[in-house]
């Protein structure tokens, strides 16, 4: 093999051939951006209140219902943030006539649920488990 440099020409250019592929490939592009943007979900912007709602009541039923499974709180709002995002698909508007029903119904489990298991009155104690108020050594 030898040593010795060959020198290319530079290769000739079809300047009507260019244009005519990059008009060509720019078309594709905005072919495919047109039909990505018709076919995309949109995203809706975050309900703070519907965030809060569902992320206490996620937390709270793994609170009472699988206390032993320890679940993060960066888990719960994983959890969370996909839930609102399912709800908004289904209520781009909100939770409209229905939102403060929906509230009211989310608090009230948000409180109760925990407490499912305590009784609601509390249990008389018998008469002989009574400790006296002052004990003394002196028989009766």
């Amino acid at each position: 093999m030898s040593e010795e440099k060959t020198e290319q020409e530079p290769a000739a250019f079809d300047e009507a051939g260019l244009n005519k592929l990059e008009a060509e490939i720019l078309g594709e592009i905005q072919q495919d951006e047109t039909a990505a943007g018709s076919s995309s979900v949109v995203v809706q912007p975050v309900d703070e209140e519907l965030k809060g709602l569902v992320g206490g009541l996620i937390s709270t039923g793994f609170v009472v219902l699988a206390p032993n499974w320890g679940v993060r709180p960066e888990e719960v709002e994983q959890l969370t943030d996909a839930y609102v995002s399912l709800l908004s698909k289904y209520f781009p508007d909100g939770m409209g006539a229905y939102g403060v029903e929906v509230t009211a119904v989310m608090i009230t489990l948000a409180v109760f649920v925990p407490r499912a298991d305590v009784p609601r009155i509390r249990p008389k104690e018998k008469e002989g488990d009574e400790v006296p108020d002052v004990l003394s050594d002196e028989a009766d």
